[in-house]
């Protein structure tokens, strides 16, 4: 998620505060009832809260549905994907560790990864932590099994993006390595030592890690909102449990962590002091630290496809408030911001994107373009208008709606934390935008707009198709194996998509394309060069149960060199089998074009 979890930092130092007795107004269920029915309505949260206040729980309750299709209801034990809220759990692990002495957080990294490059040797686990190592963070490939070691490969030939404990940059990398460094130094595996040390002593049943073949009671289904429609999220494979998102829990559960902060329970008041200590942009280990209500607040948030989950902990009122959503629309943290407005009789906090400023068609037109990620070139920012409508959209991402707040600044109406601000030259034309996670000063993206015409105008999907050719002649790939693979996986709509066949690799071969939505496919274009040997299956559905061929091609429909094909079909699915009748036959490649909105590989 990669884009994964959006963050709100501001400048705090935490001061652990006795607990104080409080009780809540007698009217606080009611009004935060009122509250969460209305958001329930505007389909900006269906999911489960809980509120606590001086080590009570004083409101918890589940809105929306668990399950649209069985219509089971959420409730105070329904299992939510924790994602990036996992990160604080890892970060106990770590220190529980550097209490039983098997590991120190000062300790360099390579002490516990085997052929660490030799650019990370200045890295300590406390940057992990922090996430100031300079690590850049993966692109995340979630619907394939992906151990730490693979993430490592990826990652060991880069250069790292500022030198370890200068900069802050929010990385999932990190934390996966920090998953990754809790097995070396335990003997245990990341699930089970999360049980050992953490769940089983704090009694949280309701909690663990999230693994698709388990038969899970209570645990939600998430769902993504294409437009008017509900529909089930993206896949997320978790084969491999990992530091940075692969927990699940439910609000119930939360109240014994909240017992856990509050009680400095298992490991020392050192410890927990520690981990809410910030470091660069107010981030302390897993937690960051901001000022809300004139007083000091804990929070993390948490993003995968279908679920945000949020927590916050406000120490000197002893107030803590969880809210996890199976929807990947929903407004968790600032759920949990209102709930504990409400307890402390403040005012609201107003949905941001009613204090957005409308703009007109043509005021938007300055800033539709491609974008090149500086940090990670093979990533395109691609930003495109509709009437009076702005839109965002990463290689390989959801498409994001921008919300103006200036003439230049914005923020996405789902993910209201993450501003883009475009920049003008002198001439008033719009040359890069920076994304930027709000309230902070460090760890932006920067994109330069790309001008047709500039050598560095291709896009990955054309960095692909180059390495796929020269593969399909015998010739050096333009890119490696590896970033050409990545770079066909990411689709953008009307973007070429390319795969190859491996010289007497195992057949058949297949892929799908989700477009996420029924859309009307047109132009769709399918091209062979040098696949003389082998032959494909091109079908189409809308709900992946029933599906309709489009085009079956043999061999012998083949021409010695390239064949191209072109059709028309309508539905959210489209799947293609390779096949091959000769092993050894020589390698060819395959352009995959797609016109209709929102596809992505899985």
């Amino acid at each position: 998620m990669r884009f994964s979890v959006l963050l709100l930092l501001f400048t705090a130092q935490l001061a652990v505060a006795a607990p104080t007795t409080n009780t809540a107004s007698p009217d606080f269920p009611q009004k935060a009832d009122d509250y969460l029915q209305t958001e329930l309505k505007a389909e900006r949260f269906a999911g489960s809260v809980m509120v606590a206040w001086s080590n009570q729980i004083v409101f918890m309750k589940g809105y929306g549905l668990a399950n649209r299709e069985l219509e089971v209801p959420n409730a105070s034990n329904t299992k939510f994907r924790l994602a990036s809220v996992t990160k604080q759990f890892t970060a106990l692990c770590i220190l529980l560790l550097q209490e039983q002495g098997k590991l120190s957080v000062e300790d360099p990294i390579s002490k516990f990864l085997p052929d660490c490059p030799s650019a990370w040797s200045k890295i300590r686990i406390r940057h992990l932590l922090t996430h100031t190592s300079g690590i850049p963070d993966y692109i995340s490939t979630m619907m394939l099994p992906s151990p730490p070691e693979k993430m490592m490969s990826r990652l060991r030939d880069k250069p790292l993006e500022f030198v370890p404990g200068e900069q802050f940059a929010y990385s999932n990398s990190g934390y996966i390595l920090l998953g990754y460094i809790v097995e070396k130094a335990s003997g245990q595996n990341y699930e089970q030592f999360v049980q050992q040390f953490i769940f089983q002593p704090l009694g949280m049943k309701d909690s663990g890690c999230d693994r698709f073949e388990t038969i899970l009671s209570h645990r939600a289904t998430g769902y993504t909102l294409h437009g008017d429609t509900w529909v089930n999220s993206a896949y997320v494979d978790r084969t491999f449990p990992q530091g940075d998102g692969t927990l699940y829990s439910s609000v119930e559960d939360f109240f014994r962590w909240y017992q856990c902060w509050r009680e400095h329970k298992l490991v020392s008041a050192e410890s927990w002091n520690a981990m809410v200590t910030p470091a660069k942009d107010n981030c302390g280990f897993g937690i960051f630290v901001a000022q809300q209500f004139d007083q000091k607040l804990l929070w993390h948030d948490g993003r995968d496809p279908g679920f945000v989950t949020a927590m916050c902990w406000l120490p000197s009122s002893d107030i803590f408030v969880a809210a996890f959503a199976n929807s990947d629309s929903a407004h968790s943290g600032e759920v949990a911001d209102n709930l504990a407005a409400l307890l402390l009789d403040k005012p609201l906090l107003r949905p941001k994107e009613q204090a957005s400023l409308r703009r007109e068609a043509g005021q938007l037109e300055p800033f539709v373009g491609r974008y090149r990620m500086v940090e990670k070139p093979e990533a395109i920012c691609t930003v495109t208008a509709s009437g009076e409508r702005l839109f965002l959209q990463m290689t390989g991402a959801p498409k994001f709606e921008l919300l103006s707040e200036t003439e230049t600044n914005f923020f996405l109406k789902d993910v209201p934390n993450i501003h883009v601000t475009f920049w003008k030259d002198a001439s008033g034309k719009v040359f890069r935008l920076v994304s930027l996670l709000a309230g902070t000063e460090s760890g932006g993206h920067e994109g330069k707009r790309i001008e047709e015409g500039d050598p560095g105008a291709k896009d990955t999907a054309a960095i692909a198709q180059e390495s796929a050719r020269n593969l399909a002649l015998g010739k050096p790939a333009s890119a490696s194996s590896e970033e050409s693979g990545h770079a066909a996986q990411n689709g953008n709509d009307g973007k070429m998509e390319t795969r190859w066949c491996a010289a007497g690799g195992a057949f058949p071969q297949w892929w799908q394309v989700d477009l996420g939505a029924v859309v009307t496919l047109t132009n769709t274009q399918i091209i062979w060069e040098h696949c003389a040997q082998h032959k494909y299956r091109m079908e189409v559905s809308s709900n992946q149960t029933d599906w309709k061929i489009v085009a079956d091609k043999t061999a012998a429909d083949f021409p010695a060199q390239a064949s191209s094909d072109e059709y028309s079909a309508k539905g959210r699915y489209v799947r293609v089998v390779i096949s091959g009748s000769e092993e050894g036959s020589r390698a060819g490649f395959l352009e995959f074009q797609l016109f209709g909105s929102g596809n992505r590989l899985r």
